[in-house]
């Protein structure tokens, strides 16, 4: 005959206790270690983002520099003769522009 012991049942519970805490624990340390990864990916990431936007701001100030330069009218200041040239080349291109897109509407359909 079998006689159920109490302390039998206590250290079953007990080891069936930590059995479930150490599965949690395991849970806990891989979800602790995955956001650890996702951390680190993000820090690579903005390393990056910071990179672009320092050379993205380094090529502003490039462009500002630049147009600084045009804005001095003194440099570009045509005579009558070079600006009735360029209208004339800006309307040439124009109409060249205007028949290259009949021509390709012509050729798609």
């Amino acid at each position: 005959m079998y006689v159920h012991s109490p302390s039998v049942s206590v250290q079953l519970d007990e080891v069936t206790v930590d059995d479930e805490e150490s599965k949690q624990m395991s849970e806990l340390n891989e979800r602790v270690k995955l956001e650890s990864e996702k951390v680190a990916s993000m820090k690579d990431e903005n390393i990056v983002l910071q990179r672009n936007l320092l050379t993205n701001r380094e090529e502003l100030e490039t462009w500002k520099s630049k147009l600084e330069r045009i804005d001095d009218e003194d440099l570009y200041q045509f005579s009558d003769e070079q600006r009735n040239a360029i209208l004339i080349e800006t309307r040439r291109l124009k109409n060249l522009n205007t028949n290259i897109k009949k021509r390709i509407r012509e050729i798609q359909k």
